[in-house]
């Protein structure tokens, strides 16, 4: 979906519907000319900014070309009235883009570290040009506009959305979203979230081919957030991230919780994507016009997906599980020999205390 996009230089006076854009760029001159080898990436849920001074220090140290970060405060006065994105864009000299995916409402039924005010939301960070930009939302699992937002203490309007660009890099266009899936729900509910981002890409790399611009070529995906992937080891068992409503029939509780039993979560997301994939190649034997594109038939996240590598720890360490995720395209002697595709050369997972997850990171190359 597509929305007028506005500029943000400070907090909103009166604040804005969810899934507007906002864009600011405090670049000192353009960089999409210069020419590098290599572009890093990096994907963070920032937990709302009450570190903002930590995690501004840190992406300074990173020095990522884009910048994939999930869960930014303006204006609520939890983080102190902030505007979380923007002034990492300042303080980095970037290029921002940015779409709130809530109003949060202050309640006296909010504790004070949580207390609303403003608006919430999701962030694509750039040295670079960009193209395009737009918003997908997401598949509603979760009503946060009726009572379930009250009975959360977390009184709020709006739902999942993804941000999307297509960064105009030295190495190629790189198609890029920033998403954040919904915790309450299940696997089940999650899946259906990333199908809008693939179905999103899908129509963006068909769109482009359609045009035959042979200036401007698309030449990986980066699909990065947090996929909240909380249903592994005792995650299954919170009542916190999946109720026990009432309405839920055993069998719809066993589902939830137990039908991926033996594997983590991430595993079964991670194989969710490969089967959508796999489908879409499937229906290209008797249908052109549905076929795959070359850059999603094997996109991949380089981080293992078992919890040996994980970004969330809670319940004092007894659950720590890969919830943060990087997808990008990966280049096979084919790919190579078209122009498409990138290697992954590094990653990187962080180790601070700057917010509940921690970062990731990957260097691409040709």
């Amino acid at each position: 979906m597509n929305k007028l996009k506005k500029t943000i230089w400070e907090v909103p006076k009166e604040l804005t519907s969810p899934y507007d854009i906002y864009t600011s760029d405090f670049r000192q001159s353009s960089t999409d000319t210069k020419q590098c080898d290599k572009i890093k990436v990096i994907s963070w849920n920032l937990e709302r900014g009450y570190k903002k001074d930590d995690i501004i220090t840190e992406l300074k140290n990173i020095d990522a070309d884009i910048l994939i970060l999930q869960e930014l405060d303006i204006g609520c006065e939890r983080t102190n009235f902030i505007n979380l994105p923007l002034e990492i864009a300042k303080s980095l000299s970037l290029s921002l883009i940015f779409v709130p995916e809530f109003k949060e409402f202050s309640s006296p039924i909010r504790p004070k570290s949580n207390q609303g005010g403003g608006i919430h939301g999701n962030a694509l960070l750039t040295k670079f040009n960009y193209s395009k930009i737009f918003s997908v939302k997401h598949t509603p699992v979760f009503d946060w506009n009726e009572d379930k937002g009250m009975s959360y203490q977390e009184p709020r309007e709006g739902g999942r959305v993804a941000v999307g660009a297509i960064i105009d890099t030295p190495l190629g266009q790189i198609l890029t979203y920033s998403t954040h899936l919904e915790p309450f729900g299940g696997c089940k509910q999650r899946q259906a979230q990333i199908d809008d981002v693939l179905k999103s890409a899908q129509d963006e790399l068909s769109q482009q081919q359609n045009e035959s611009n042979i200036n401007k070529k698309i030449v990986s995906i980066l699909i990065g957030g947090d996929f909240n992937t909380m249903l592994s080891g005792i995650g299954r068992l919170s009542f916190y991230f999946l109720p026990l409503q009432p309405t839920l029939s055993l069998n719809s509780i066993k589902q939830r919780r137990l039908h991926h039993f033996g594997h983590t979560e991430a595993e079964c997301l991670d194989q969710h994507i490969r089967s959508w994939v796999q489908g879409k190649i499937d229906k290209k034997q008797k249908d052109d016009d549905n076929a795959i594109h070359p850059l999603l038939q094997n996109i991949t996240d380089p981080f293992n997906k078992n919890g040996s590598e994980w970004t969330y720890s809670a319940y004092n360490g007894l659950f720590q599980h890969k919830l943060d995720f990087i997808y990008y395209s990966p280049q096979n002697e084919y790919d190579r020999k078209q122009g498409l595709g990138l290697r992954c050369i590094e990653k990187n997972i962080g180790t601070g205390k700057e917010s509940d997850h921690q970062f990731i990171t990957i260097s691409l190359a040709l």
